[in-house]
């Protein structure tokens, strides 16, 4: 017990206390506690010390305790797990003559005691396993540190669970294929771009994509992530060009307690840590601010970073993969993007066409965003061949953007529920222009075109109801009309 530094007093002794209470004199009472009475709160007390040792020894992380010199005073059998070495051999020692020889490096206690504060630090023991160490002062009456308590835990526990709890806050993602997020891959140029993801796939080398506005850089961005290794972590998209300048630190890096004015007691965590273990996406990274270039080349090159009045630097694992519809190495000549940053960035360089450079991915688009339009508006719209052709023609300068909000409108303002013509989605031609277009081959077309689809509409139709009235009913003809038809696709 006096090892614990708990005051206890012995049976034997309880005579003595009662004759030696102050005010034990002659016309005075006796004292009012009796031998049972002191037992009592003696087996109390022994008790709670006991518990408490148990407590102390049994705790899964490694607790140690030094005086207000620097001497180890108690540590626990975790330390042995969490070191290596025998908690014997640290009683009565001075932390910095262990520090010195070896023993875990730096020392929490001596930091604990030259700050004043809590501190925490990544500590290497003599086996070389790193453990991760907060050490906090303990105050005395007078103001001044009377001991200092450190807990540790190796770091690779703490990575397991860590890990164990994104797995179980995230659900399992299936593998998924590039049609599965939305990217077209039916053109030799984007076959290409996802063998070379499929290479990649799982570095942590930064990556750049660039190309036009609307090409599909973001879709592209997601179908990394969701290939790597880094699935089952976050995947944070930041646009550089939307956040305010002034506001752009804070909102990437965070920032501490009391940084600045009006911001929280409790401080901010900033998307970079929000990334952590999984990919970090800098959408418009040409926008980026020259001095947020600095401190982000900074962070790329170290892994680490400061928040904003912050004192500890911040270690975050994350993949960078920036985004840009302009020109860097443009940039980059004219002095506008920082020529190092640009090199950190470009390891692994990904130029996505324009959609009028890869033409055949324009039907397969168009039959994906019809498709889940329909389903989201809960309308059917049947396209012919002729019109998956004829936009496949068009240039497209909004790429894969525009091309889906054409296909989107499609769904909503078509009335007659089959589409013939690219036209129907054009919205830079009202219908008289879109009718001075068509021309003799056109009408030739026309015929086949026509029988082609009603075959499709019929045989869909009958295949539904199997019965010619309410075929006739469901397209508006006379029930003769729907039998001679049902007769000649059907065969019925």
């Amino acid at each position: 017990m006096e090892a614990l530094g708990i005051p206890f007093i012995r049976k034997n002794e309880v005579s003595q206390i009662q004759s030696e209470q102050v005010g034990v004199t002659a016309g005075l009472p006796p004292c009012p506690f009796s031998e049972a009475v002191v037992l009592s709160e003696l087996e109390d007390v022994t008790h709670f010390a006991s518990s408490l040792a148990r407590v102390f020894q049994e705790s899964p992380d490694s607790i140690y305790v030094t005086g207000s010199d620097g001497i180890t005073l108690m540590v626990n059998k975790s330390f042995r797990e969490a070191t290596g070495v025998a908690p014997e051999e640290m009683l009565g020692r001075d932390v910095s003559d262990l520090e010195k020889a070896g023993y875990f490096k730096p020392s929490v206690h001596r930091l604990v005691r030259e700050a004043g504060r809590p501190v925490s630090v990544v500590q290497v023991g003599q086996s070389g396993k790193e453990i991760i160490v907060t050490g906090v002062p303990i105050y005395g009456s007078k103001g001044k540190i009377e001991m200092c308590v450190s807990s540790a835990r190796p770091i690779d526990e703490i990575e397991k669970a860590y890990k164990y709890h994104i797995r179980k806050k995230t659900k399992p993602s299936q593998e998924q294929g590039p049609e599965q997020v939305g990217l077209i891959s039916e053109s030799l140029a984007m076959r290409r771009i996802l063998d070379l993801i499929e290479q990649i796939k799982d570095t942590d080398s930064n990556i750049l994509i660039t190309g036009e506005s609307g090409v599909g850089k973001g879709v592209l961005t997601r179908y990394i992530h969701k290939r790597s290794n880094r699935a089952k972590f976050p995947l944070v998209e930041i646009n550089c060009g939307a956040i305010p300048e002034h506001l752009l630190e804070s909102e990437l890096f965070g920032y501490d307690s009391g940084a600045f004015t009006g911001a929280s007691s409790a401080g901010k965590e900033g998307q970079v840590e929000m990334a952590a273990g999984g990919t970090l996406l800098l959408d418009e990274i040409s926008e980026l601010p020259r001095q947020m270039q600095v401190k982000l080349l900074q962070f790329i090159q170290e892994k680490r970073f400061l928040r904003i009045g912050g004192k500890q630097p911040v270690s975050v694992d994350v993949r960078i993969i920036a985004a840009s519809n302009k020109d860097l190495r443009y940039l980059v000549d004219h002095g506008d993007f920082r020529a190092d940053l640009f090199y950190r960035l470009n390891v692994i360089h990904i130029e996505v066409p324009p959609l009028r450079e890869r033409r055949d991915d324009i039907p397969k688009a168009a039959a994906y965003f019809l498709e889940r339009f329909q389903e989201k508006y809960k309308k059917q719209v049947v396209c012919s061949e002729a019109f998956l052709a004829d936009i496949k023609s068009k240039t497209w300068p909004g790429n894969m953007r525009e091309l889906e909000n054409s296909m989107e409108r499609l769904v909503l303002t078509n009335k007659e529920d089959v589409v013939l013509s690219a036209h129907s989605v054009s919205a830079r031609k009202n219908p008289y222009e879109a009718m001075a277009d068509i021309d003799d081959t056109d009408l030739t077309l026309l015929r086949d075109m026509l029988e082609k689809l009603e075959e499709r509409v019929v045989q869909a139709a009958y295949k539904k109801y199997r019965s010619s009235y309410k075929v006739a009913e469901s397209l508006g003809i006379s029930q003769t009309s729907a039998y001679r038809k049902i007769r000649k696709y059907v065969g019925e």
